[in-house]
């Protein structure tokens, strides 16, 4: 019985495609009259010392 090997296919190199960039503009995905708002913890003003400031302070919290 013969033994059937299977040929070896060999795979040329191939060149490099070239990167493709966008051609639209880019905008913002911030719109320029987005307006921040301090936290109370940042601003220092109607917090206790024991307030939590984060979820997982919250989640510890007794209060």
């Amino acid at each position: 019985m013969q033994e059937v090997v299977p040929e070896e296919q060999t795979l040329s190199p191939q060149e490099p495609m070239p990167l493709r960039k966008s051609t639209r503009e880019r905008r913002s995905a911030i719109p320029d009259d987005y307006i921040v708002f301090l936290q109370e913890h940042e601003a220092g003003i109607g917090l206790m010392e024991d307030d939590p400031i984060n979820f997982h302070q919250a989640m510890e919290s007794s209060n």
